[in-house]
């Protein structure tokens, strides 16, 4: 049998180069720069028309000044925001609880026009309420505003401070920050005297105390009402605080002593109702009350009662002065402690 041939693999065909491409490149796409942190000092903050020490009488309308912020970093920034607040009125070792802040107003001047905010900010420091604006490095910009205190304020030094905060990620930076202290002058007509209070033992023997009130403008009369808080100056610490129903307050009329009713006011003091004892007082004239307060047997004091006296007169309230009796408990009024549950025996 003749051979047969092996079948021929079919051709391959030829593959032309592949040719380099002459389609440019699609540009990379550019990513945003990454917001620059703010650090404190990066914004200044300068006040004018506002000064340290400056003189302020409560009630007498109102205080307009600026608040200049400067970009001081290289980086700009979207959003910067300016609070101005006042704080607690500087304490003096005669004062410790003198209305702690300030009532009044305070309004920022927007675009719009007059804007309220808060004197006194609650809660959180950084709460801006709006009023937010760009500012590139080394921009300044000018914030106006307008303060009032009202009459009721007590004398004293007043911290007014101003703040700039940054946004950066989901919250706001302190960046930059400036503060005065005013010297706010009271306008009341009443002079008052304390007498020193005696010593008191709780449960059993009340201090006393003597408010004596005069009419110290002479030429005309005027409807004065002693005012009267107490506290317990750590109460806020401790677990037993001092509420209304643990100070007893009395004071003496026609030879008769009166008690007198108290609950917590606005900031937590248990303000005394004296509003039966406003007196009609000549040019000069003066009034005197004797008061005594008493804590029942067995209350846990903190650091004893400190009370808080002036007077009121015509919707103002005048320059206030604390006074700490000293207190003591007798040893059998104490209660056993179980100091493995640090509490009470029952």
């Amino acid at each position: 049998m003749p051979a047969v041939a092996p079948a021929k693999a079919p051709a391959k065909k030829a593959v032309p180069a592949q040719q380099p491409s002459t389609r440019p490149a699609a540009p990379a796409t550019a990513q945003p720069a990454a917001p620059a942190e703010p650090h404190s000092g990066d914004v200044g903050v300068e006040f004018r028309s506002l000064a340290d020490g400056q003189h302020v009488k409560a009630g007498s309308g109102y205080v307009d000044f600026e608040v200049v912020l400067t970009n001081r970093s290289s980086a700009a920034y979207e959003q910067v925001a300016p609070v101005v607040q006042s704080l607690a009125f500087d304490r003096s070792a005669d004062c410790s609880g003198c209305n702690a802040y300030a009532h009044g107003t305070l309004d920022r001047k927007d675009a719009a026009g007059w804007k309220a905010v808060k004197l006194v900010q609650d809660g959180e420091r950084n709460d801006a309420e709006g009023g937010a604006f760009a500012l590139a490095p080394g921009e300044s910009r000018t914030v106006k505003y307008r303060l009032t205190l009202a009459g009721d304020n007590t004398g004293g030094r007043l911290p007014i401070t101003a703040d700039a905060y940054v946004a950066y990620g989901s919250g706001r930076t302190k960046a930059g920050s400036a503060g005065v202290r005013l010297d706010v002058e009271n306008q009341s007509v009443v002079k008052v005297e304390l007498s020193k209070p005696t010593d008191m033992t709780i449960g059993h023997v009340p201090t006393q105390l003597n408010v004596r009130l005069t009419n110290a403008d002479g030429a005309a009369s005027h409807v004065v009402t002693p005012y009267i808080t107490g506290i317990d100056p750590l109460g806020p610490q401790l677990q037993h605080g001092m509420k209304p129903q643990d100070l007893t307050a009395e004071v003496q009329l026609n030879g008769e002593w009166k008690t007198l009713a108290g609950a917590f006011d606005d900031q937590g003091m248990i303000r005394i109702d004296t509003s039966s004892l406003a007196r009609t007082l000549a040019p000069g004239e003066s009034v005197s009350f004797d008061f005594r307060f008493g804590l029942p047997k067995g209350w846990i004091a903190g650091n004893g009662l400190e009370l808080t006296v002036g007077a009121e007169s015509d919707g103002v309230r005048g320059t206030l002065q604390t006074v700490r009796p000293r207190a003591f408990t007798p040893m059998a009024d104490l209660p056993k402690w179980d100091f493995s549950t640090n509490s009470p025996i029952a």
